[in-house]
């Protein structure tokens, strides 16, 4: 520690240390990695943090306006500005595209209203403890909650008015859901709380059995059948004892990252980390042998595969992925256009016949329309922001319909026929 008491330098259990600067008001300035990687925090006047740097250069910023009640949040990329009320709390947020989010409070400071950036107004009603009691999505459906005289969920009434009754024991767990149908699904716990059996109607049961630390030992289920597991004193899994008796086994290093794992017939895959637990190369039991590569902020940028193939990645100033090329040759090249809602892919992956490929997307961040050449396909949606129609490059439109949950009822399409689709009060598909 340095003479303010704040830690400068931690070793790990490998030999390999982090070491950490901090100025005079005991804030955090520098962190080197193990890998030597230096990342750098800076910050304004007011000690509110406002730059961070990492290892490759890569900056991300948050600079306030007091006067203006702002906050510029942003990279290489893009920006947003926050406005903040009287009190700090956010109630606005301009996205890089113009269009704005929006939360309205109460008078005790309880968030009443989202309002998304296509206009659709989500609102949440409050009981006088400030629980919620309804949610009204923009399309007006609602959840609505009840509680017991202990403040707990008792029901759960969904967009079609079915209830969920939900039933604890003396410590507040959850032990029984009696869902809309009649159907029960239940809970039991051990004297430390933990969970040690679970059942819920059409899945089956599940248990679990634990050690003296709290550690899953054993496992049953309808899948899987009967499971062990085994751990060494450092609570690492060292054994997983499948339902037939097939062993798989782990093996460690220093730092507790599994280095060794030895399948059920004695094939041994074997793993390397760099000083940041980042896996560097993974060895099969035939011996063949993938490579992996990172820039110094821990990002993907060249793999290596058991043939030789090279596959490179490159980043932009904002730290997001723009060119890949396999062999030397581009696949792919994205460019992001924040403003227009646009992503454009140009996908090499056929070198004779390159395609470029342009998404376009509404303020709420829902896929509307993907452009490939003369080639169009567009996307729908309505206020609550579920798929409405699908139109493809033809002018084929596939229409859907669905109840105030959102589930499909019915799909349309003009060169087919029509589905209808029935489901239950759960909401589980029963006809069709």
């Amino acid at each position: 520690c340095d003479d303010l008491g704040n830690i400068n330098r931690v070793q790990l259990p490998d030999g390999a240390t982090w070491e950490f600067t901090h100025d005079a008001m005991s804030r955090l300035r520098q962190s080197i990695d193990p890998s030597g990687g230096v990342w750098q925090r800076c910050y304004d006047q007011y000690g509110r943090l406002n730059e961070t740097i990492d290892p490759s250069g890569v900056r991300a910023y948050q600079h306030h306006n007091t006067q203006a009640q702002e906050i510029t949040i942003g990279d290489a990329h893009a920006s947003s500005i926050i406005q903040l009320d009287v009190w700090g709390r956010q109630i606005r947020e301009t996205l890089p595209d113009g269009s704005e989010t929006r939360i309205r409070y109460d008078r005790a400071g309880r968030p009443v209203e989202y309002t998304d950036p296509a206009g659709g107004s989500t609102r949440i009603d409050r009981d006088p403890a400030g629980r919620p009691t309804r949610i009204r999505r923009p399309s007006g459906a609602s959840l609505r909650y009840d509680y017991d005289s202990c403040g707990r969920v008792a029901g759960i009434r969904n967009e079609l008015g079915f209830r969920t009754t939900l039933n604890y024991n003396q410590d507040s767990q959850l032990i029984e859901e009696i869902w809309p149908t009649g159907e029960k699904g239940w809970t039991r716990y051990d004297p430390c709380g933990r969970v040690v059996a679970r059942f819920s109607p059409g899945a089956g049961s599940y248990r679990w059995v634990y050690d003296k630390t709290g550690r899953v030992i054993e496992t049953r289920d309808p899948r899987n059948g009967l499971r062990r597991f085994r751990y060494d004193p450092a609570g690492q899994l060292t054994a997983a004892v499948a339902g037939n008796g097939g062993v798989t086994r782990y093996t460690y290093d220093l730092n507790g990252r599994a280095v060794t794992v030895t399948d059920p017939l004695g094939a041994v895959s074997h793993h390397v980390f760099d000083p940041m637990d980042r896996c560097l190369s993974t060895t099969n039991p035939l011996g063949a042998t993938t490579t992996w590569g990172y820039d110094p902020a821990g990002r993907l940028i060249r793999s290596v595969d058991a043939d030789g193939h090279v596959v490179e990645t490159s980043y932009d100033q904002a730290g997001l992925e723009t060119t890949t090329t396999i062999d030397g040759a581009t696949f792919s090249h994205i460019t992001r256009n924040a403003a227009a809602r646009q992503v454009q892919v140009e996908d090499h992956s056929n070198p004779d016949h390159p395609v470029t490929h342009v998404l376009t997307y509404d303020p709420r961040g829902l896929l509307q329309q993907h452009a490939r050449g003369d080639h169009t396909t567009c996307w729908t949606h309505d206020v609550d922001g579920w798929t409405t129609s699908i139109t493809t490059p033809n002018g084929a439109a596939t229409a859907y319909q669905r109840d105030p949950a959102g589930n499909i009822t019915q799909v349309t399409h003009p060169g087919l026929a029509t589905a209808t689709l029935e489901r239950d009060q759960k909401g589980r598909l029963t006809r069709a």
